[in-house]
């Protein structure tokens, strides 16, 4: 039998695609022309979840847009954005979502921590031959990526 996270059985999720909806690195004439290393980095993050019940799946976008910082925490002119895209189906996902037609906590912080953590990896990758040389999500509650929590 398989073990239940909160109220969600792991195996019921299936990842079926990935897309890449945007990568955009921008980089100032004054950094190309001195690209100093930069200390640190802002990010913000958004996110939207889409359902469709009748076919059991679930779509979960995340965008990113980071500005790379000197020690100052002054934006460089070195700037990325990202829009990424999940595409999952969860076995009677209906057992999920309330009267509202949104998802439940659990499940959506299941889908979120799945989407965040691949995130990470497509877009250190991604980012690894720029300025940037290669950036590394931080760890998050990912529940607080959730567009609306219940």
């Amino acid at each position: 039998m398989a073990t239940k996270v909160g109220n969600i059985v792991p195996e019921d999720i299936t990842l079926l695609r990935v897309n890449i909806l945007n990568i955009n690195i921008r980089t100032s004439k004054e950094y190309m022309d001195n690209p100093v290393k930069h200390e640190g980095m802002e990010m913000k993050t958004g996110s939207d979840i889409a359902l469709n019940t009748t076919e059991n799946a679930c779509r979960v976008r995340l965008f990113f847009v980071f500005d790379a910082v000197n020690d100052k925490k002054e934006e460089t002119g070195l700037k990325a954005e990202i829009g990424l895209e999940y595409h999952f189906k969860v076995r009677e996902i209906n057992r999920f979502v309330d009267k509202d037609q949104r998802l439940g906590l659990s499940v959506a912080a299941s889908l979120m921590n799945i989407s965040y953590s691949t995130s990470r990896g497509i877009i250190l990758e991604k980012t690894q031959n720029t300025f940037f040389h290669g950036i590394i999500l931080p760890v998050v509650d990912s529940t607080k990526l959730l567009p609306h929590v219940e």
